[in-house]
């Protein structure tokens, strides 16, 4: 056999040789991928599941700090409509529609998602500038601490609602939490209208109703990061 013939089967060897072994590579372990698949998404029975008991979990909170903080003595029938069942009931309309599927299962229009996200805080701040309710000399309440306690309380919510919501929306995600988060909103501001005794027009723009709009654009950021869809 001549030097050239050997030098080439030598050469082959080595190449040979560098072909990993399939039996042996099935026994190394593999290297964990560094960023793990999020989770799925939940199934439209585990969502109803989630959202029902993140209604029942935000009722129960907000009876438990009216009862805490206690209901004011006198409520004359014009606070009853235009402090409490007028911004309740805004919130109720937005938030049946912020939680309703839609014509396409996509959930609310951008239109009426940003229609109900504005327009009902927006009304509920001219009527308390408008309206000027009737109040006692001793019912006078500080509007920092007020506004701010009133604000504590509907975060709790809008946490509640961020857990019920993660990974449950497809579609239009910064509006659809905003308008959730109007509704959070008007609700606690319909619920402090119970508790509050100050009815003066700057005490209600400024304690309840500013809260709002606080609520709407947290809203917006939060739940529209947390709720959408992996």
């Amino acid at each position: 056999m001549s030097a050239s013939s050997s030098s080439e089967e030598r050469d082959l060897a080595a190449m040979f040789d560098d072909i990993p072994d399939p039996v042996k590579q099935a026994h190394v372990p593999r290297e964990r991928h560094p960023h793990p698949p999020a989770q799925p998404s939940p199934t439209r029975a585990d969502y109803r599941i989630r959202r029902t008991l993140a209604i029942g979990l935000s009722v129960a909170w907000a009876v438990a700090v009216l009862i805490l903080l206690g209901a004011r003595n006198a409520i004359a029938p014009s606070i009853v409509l235009f402090h409490i069942a007028i911004p309740s009931a805004f919130g109720v309309v937005a938030l049946g529609l912020a939680l309703s599927r839609g014509r396409l299962g996509l959930g609310p229009s951008i239109r009426n998602a940003v229609l109900f996200s504005l327009v009902p805080p927006a009304i509920f701040l001219v009527i308390g500038l408008a309206f000027q309710a009737p109040m006692g000399p001793d019912d006078q309440r500080d509007i920092v601490q007020c506004g701010a306690v009133e604000a504590l309380a509907g975060l709790v919510s809008l946490g509640i609602a961020a857990i019920g919501l993660s990974r449950s929306q497809v579609t239009n995600g910064r509006w659809r939490g905003a308008l959730l988060g109007s509704a959070i909103g008007l609700l606690w501001a319909g619920l402090w209208g119970i508790h509050c005794a100050d009815s003066s027009r700057a005490h209600v723009v400024l304690a309840h109703g500013l809260p709002v709009l606080v609520f709407a654009g947290a809203g917006g950021v939060i739940l529209s990061r947390v709720s959408r869809a992996s």
